[in-house]
């Protein structure tokens, strides 16, 4: 016997399941709905609680600059919407003192906003005409400098009046092109400028030598210094005047005595 043929639906239930189709479409855009709304309520709570602003702001990393003076600049203040404080804008800001040369920005949930700082290197200090000291840094700013001045950059003397004081600059940027390991034996540095040689120098270092050289040949020359005083060491001598300028030479504190 052959198989009758299947009946189509009828129209009774093609009613019922496009019925139960709409329900569900609108049972999910309802949850949809509601979820929205609840996530809403949240964000609402959430940026309108004590837990979404700064509560507490730390700064790391500094010397030179008064962790007052980084907060300051930062821009970044208690109640500031935590969420929004952002890297970028707080290193760009922090960067507008000058002495600072890395940023890095930490937040850790709830409220606290920590600026890890990294400022220019010390290259030297120099003194005022007030009996007062600044400390010059790798990017030549100066700044006021702290009580505590350690004595491993060497201290610029006489460099504030007459045609030393138009040449402290060159001198500057001179010191930024030493490595620091080449600047720990220097103690002092003084101008004594000659009509041949206008910015000829004279440093005085820690191990008991005085330098002589310019501030042209002084970045080129200064790597030679300590090979020197190992030689002058080898002959069983000490102290005296080492000469970096065109060529480089030792004379002995005998001489030295006779010199203008």
């Amino acid at each position: 016997m052959a198989d009758e043929p299947k009946k189509a639906p009828s129209a009774a239930k093609k009613g019922r399941k496009s019925k139960r189709n709409r329900k569900n479409i609108k049972t999910v855009r309802l949850l949809i709905v509601g979820i929205i709304f609840f996530v809403l309520i949240l964000l609402i709570v959430f940026f309108s609680s004590s837990l979404s602003r700064v509560q507490q702001i730390e700064v790391q990393g500094n010397d030179l600059i008064e962790v007052k003076a980084i907060i300051k600049s930062s821009e970044v203040k208690k109640g500031d919407q935590f969420l929004f404080v952002w890297q970028d804008d707080v290193s760009d800001a922090v960067k507008r003192l000058g002495s600072i040369q890395k940023v890095t920005l930490e937040k850790e949930f709830p409220g606290l906003v920590r600026i890890i700082v990294k400022e220019f290197p010390k290259v030297a200090y120099i003194d005022l005409p007030n009996d007062e000291w600044q400390t010059v840094l790798a990017n030549g700013k100066r700044l006021p400098a702290t009580p505590n001045i350690t004595a491993d950059k060497p201290m610029l003397s006489g460099w504030n009046d007459g045609p030393a004081k138009t040449l402290l600059p060159k001198l500057t940027e001179a010191l930024l092109e030493v490595k620091s390991e080449h600047l720990q034996d220097l103690s002092q540095i003084v101008p004594i400028p000659t009509k041949t040689f206008p910015d000829k120098i004279k440093m005085y270092t820690r191990s008991g030598f005085e330098i002589v050289s310019t501030i042209e040949y002084f970045p080129r020359k200064i790597e030679f210094l300590q090979g020197v005083i190992r030689d002058v060491r080898a002959k069983k001598q000490e102290g005296g005047t080492i000469y970096l300028m065109e060529t480089i030479y030792h004379r002995p504190i005998d001489t030295t005595q006779n010199e203008n």
